[in-house]
């Protein structure tokens, strides 16, 4: 409830937040050199993609609301990628939207997560549901895999500025090749301040208004950790990928899916009278 200052009500609040987010999603990239035209967001809600995969046909609403339309935060978008109108928020109509996306843009490159690396739910089932849409479209382009919240959030290790390594993992993780693609001290600043530009990573208007100890109390991300911090992790001086071609991008979605399916199988079990 970071704008609780502004919108006490949680619906409206998420609303907003959601909406906000939307907005940096296509407009931050421009300080990157790609333009809203060239951008878009699918506006589909956090928080409920590993249960909209388990339940691909249902729709489901926002985490606050009875709100089911994608469509509100579409209007974010400036770009003619993806459609505007009534679009309910469902696995199934994700897919077909990246399937749309995927046939107007015919990429050469696709930069995804990789859901082995990263922890977030809902960045492993992006990978999810992307690896469903290949199946409906022709394309063969090159696959570059990344993680972003990976070792508690920890990842990459060092100060800003410093060589990336590669990520940490309990078990071994194949890859077919792997990419590290170096970034001028010119284009890390670029990238601090692209990071600084998203609401996320900022006090609301009322927190820096008064910016006082007692105003942002009820914010568990401040004071903010630098062990944690984006502004630490993200400016490197490389940036690195694992590279795979698209048979090799459905290998790792299934060995995903068999590690989420096992351990469901461990979760019922424990929960089990």
């Amino acid at each position: 409830m970071n704008y609780r200052a502004n919108v006490s009500d949680p619906a409206e609040h998420y609303s907003l937040k959601g909406y906000l987010r939307a907005v940096d999603s296509v407009t931050i990239p421009w300080q990157g050199n790609i333009p809203p035209e060239r951008t878009a967001n699918l506006g589909y809600f956090d928080g409920q993609l590993d249960s909209m995969y388990l339940a691909p046909k249902q729709t489901f609403p926002e985490v606050y609301s009875a709100n089911t339309q994608v469509a509100p935060y579409r209007r974010a978008n400036l770009s003619k990628l993806v459609s505007s109108a009534a679009r309910t928020n469902s696995w199934q109509h994700l897919v077909e939207d990246l399937v749309e996306v995927l046939r107007k843009v015919n990429p050469e490159i696709v930069v995804m997560p990789d859901p082995r690396l990263d922890t977030h739910l809902d960045h492993e089932f992006t990978s999810v549901a992307l690896d469903q849409a290949l199946e409906q479209w022709q394309g063969n382009p090159i696959f570059l895999l990344y993680t972003n919240h990976t070792d508690s959030n920890h990842y990459p290790y060092g100060p800003a500025g410093t060589v990336m390594s590669l990520p940490p993992g309990e078990r071994h993780v194949h890859m077919q090749r792997i990419y590290s693609h170096p970034t001028e001290h010119t284009l890390q600043i670029r990238k601090l301040f692209a990071l600084e530009s998203m609401h996320d990573l900022r006090l609301s208007p009322d927190e820096q208004t008064t910016c006082s100890s007692a105003t942002i109390a009820h914010r568990p991300d401040y004071p903010r950790s630098p062990a944690e911090d984006y502004f630490r992790r993200a400016p490197r001086a490389n940036e690195l990928f694992y590279v795979f071609n698209k048979t090799g991008v459905r290998a790792v979605i299934q060995d995903f899916i068999a590690q989420y399916n096992a351990a469901q199988g461990t979760r019922s079990a424990r929960q089990a009278p």
